[in-house]
């Protein structure tokens, strides 16, 4: 009887035939010094080596047409995104904690992104979830458009969440639509769609609104009001976010500085300075 040591090497060295647990298991060299493993589920030997034989065969196959080696939904990639995307909040929370900053943009997500991304990803996953990611292309993109569109329509009143806005607005549904191009764009980083294409799908005729600037009269009016609601609160826990809200649209307003930056301040980044005016 063959035991856990025993091993065949077959088609010159691109397939390892071995035994785990008594069960045949096969290691198939796919390129690039990586392999794929699979469980051939039998004890027999000679049945092992023609399923051996038969997978390689699959595997070149789908290797060769630029074919994925195994099928993703997209509900499972955005299990794996969005733990990636936890990590990285994880980890700059750490750092915090430890204090060190992150100066690695590129690989870090706030809080604000993480609820953001966790929330979009529920309305893919009603769309498409349960669709292999390689099937995804511009048709299925386009189509998230109207869809999306009609989603609130078509739930009953009580389903709906309290602060949904019933018609999306382009700038949502083109964020909605970026973000589903970056998860594919992740999948073909994990080697999820094989040689497939990204989709280039855009969402066109984005109406952008522009916020008219602040005047001088308007700039008065906001820190006058400010103040009397400040005033105005009856309680210290009432009056305290208040406060904060003042002093956020002071920085934002004398500094320049944008909404995000803002977000992202700790007290850490504040240096005390002194000018010619001594202030």
């Amino acid at each position: 009887m063959l035991g856990d040591d025993y091993e065949e090497v077959l088609v010159e060295g691109k397939v390892l035939l071995f035994i785990r647990s008594g069960i045949f298991q096969a290691r198939m060299y796919k390129g690039d010094r990586t392999y794929v493993h699979r469980s051939l589920k039998t004890k027999d030997l000679l049945t092992a080596r023609t399923s051996a034989l038969t997978l390689y065969g699959k595997i070149k196959h789908q290797l060769d047409t630029g074919e994925p080696l195994s099928s993703v939904s997209l509900n499972k990639l955005i299990d794996e995104y969005i733990e990636l995307r936890q990590t990285q909040y994880d980890q700059s929370q750490l750092g915090k904690a430890k204090g060190t900053k992150n100066t690695n943009n590129k690989n870090s997500t706030s809080i604000y992104m993480l609820r953001q991304i966790k929330r979009v990803s529920e309305f893919w996953r009603k769309y498409c979830g349960t669709m292999a990611v390689d099937k995804i292309d511009n048709d299925v993109l386009s189509k998230y458009i109207l869809w999306r569109k009609e989603y609130y329509h078509k739930l009953p009143k009580d389903k709906i969440p309290k602060n949904a806005r019933l018609n999306p607005t382009d700038k949502t549904l083109q964020w909605e639509l970026t973000y589903g191009k970056s998860l594919l764009k992740y999948t073909n980083e994990k080697g999820y769609r094989g040689k497939a294409q990204l989709p280039t799908y855009t969402l066109k005729g984005v109406k952008k609104i522009v916020r008219p600037a602040f005047t001088v009269q308007d700039y008065a009016k906001l820190i006058v009001g400010m103040r009397k609601w400040i005033a105005e609160a009856q309680t210290e826990r009432q009056q305290y976010p208040r406060l904060l809200l003042r002093d956020y649209v002071y920085i934002l307003s004398n500094s320049g500085m944008r909404v995000g930056e803002a977000n992202s301040l700790q007290w850490r980044d504040i240096t005390a300075y002194s000018g010619d005016r001594d202030r």
